[in-house]
């Protein structure tokens, strides 16, 4: 499933040089579910050397599917959903209320 990803900007270097910036740090620490759930997603894919297209083949949906989820578009998505690219990336999915 590895592909040649060298020439893009990992989302992991990426997060790093942003959490260098204070008010960033701040805003990201104080965010919500939703977008710290897309900050898991990619940071899983990439680390399974995957793309968008080929994990949204895995989970049976649409390449622009898991871009809305990984930049926090998608506020709602189902558990079946989660569920589902939980599966593809080799995860359990957990849900809890603290």
């Amino acid at each position: 499933m590895k592909k040649d990803i060298t020439r893009r900007r990992l989302f992991r270097n990426r997060l790093k040089e942003d959490m260098r910036d204070p008010a960033f740090r701040q805003e990201f620490e104080g965010q919500d579910t939703p977008v710290r759930l897309a900050i898991q997603i990619a940071k899983i894919r990439e680390e399974r050397g995957m793309t968008q297209a080929q994990l949204a083949k895995l989970v049976g949906t649409k390449q622009q599917v898991i871009s809305r989820l990984e930049k926090g578009e998608q506020r709602n998505p189902t558990v079946d959903t989660l569920e589902r690219i939980a599966h593809a990336l080799g995860k359990k999915l957990e849900l809890a209320f603290r």
